[in-house]
Order: C-alpha cells, then sequence, then structure tokens
C-alpha cells in the first residue's frame, strides 16, 4: 500500500515528535477515528443511544455528549475542519457507515479497514492536517 503524500513536518513545538509514518499510523489509529464517530444513529429510534442521546440534548442542549461530538470540540479539530470541511463531512460519512458495518458484522477495525484500504489513507491525511494545527500525538491519540 503507498502512502498518501502530505504536509511538510510544520509543527508548532519543536519538542514534538515528528508526524508518524502511514504505517506507524497505521497501527496507532484506534482512538483517532473516534473523531469521525456517529454518537447514535439519527435515522434509526431502534438505536439503543437514540433515545437517551435525544432526551439529553433536549434536556441539556448546551452539554456535548458522545465520544465524537467531544472530540470534535477541540481547537484543532475545529481548524481542520473550517479549512477542509469536505474531506471532515466524508470522513464522517465513511466512519458513520463503517462503524455501523462493524457492529452489524461483528469487525474489529483492523478488519474493516482492510476491506475500505482507501478510508485510512483518508483517516491519515486528517491526522498529518490536524498535527500540522498545533495537535500533539498525545492530544490525538488520547
Amino acid at each position: 500500500m503507498q502512502p498518501p503524500s502530505g504536509p511538510p513536518q510544520n509543527l508548532s513545538r519543536p519538542e514534538e515528535k515528528p508526524i508518524l509514518s502511514f504505517e506507524e499510523f497505521a497501527n496507532s489509529y484506534n482512538n483517532f477515528v473516534s473523531y469521525f464517530f456517529v454518537d447514535t444513529e439519527k435515522d434509526d429510534p431502534e438505536d439503543v443511544l437514540y433515545e437517551i442521546y435525544e432526551r439529553i440534548r433536549k434536556e441539556h442542549p448546551e452539554k456535548i455528549i458522545g465520544m465524537g461530538e467531544n472530540r470534535r470540540a477541540h481547537k484543532f479539530y475545529l481548524e481542520f475542519e473550517q479549512s477542509h470541511g469536505e474531506l471532515a463531512s466524508s470522513l464522517l460519512n465513511m466512519v458513520g457507515r463503517l462503524q455501523k458495518r462493524k457492529r452489524e458484522e461483528n469487525l474489529s477495525w483492523s478488519e474493516v479497514w482492510a476491506l475500505e484500504p482507501e478510508g485510512l489513507k483518508k483517516l491519515y491525511e486528517a491526522y498529518k492536517l490536524m498535527r500540522s494545527y498545533g495537535a500533539s500525538d498525545n492530544d490525538l491519540f488520547a
């Protein structure tokens, strides 16, 4: 698999580690993918979380709930989304679809990405862009 090209190693903190290679990223993306999680199936009232999330949203509209929503509230994600909205939207749609497939077919994320290697390349592009906005690997993989 040919790793995608990307922006230069533009780091805001000189002590920060270099951006991971595609191969290194492919072995450590698990928490990063959560930036693009769909927290509930909005069109599926059968989803266990749907009713809970909708009630919390109505009762506490100021609260950000769900892992994906929480992750997307970070400054570097918002900068990424503002500058690269098409990629962000594409990843949200793709990861939402893959989450559903993962759940329905009882697959691991490794198995999912093996079926859609281009998706992992898109995720890597987002990782490099967020790093260029000052996020560290600790920020992105925690």
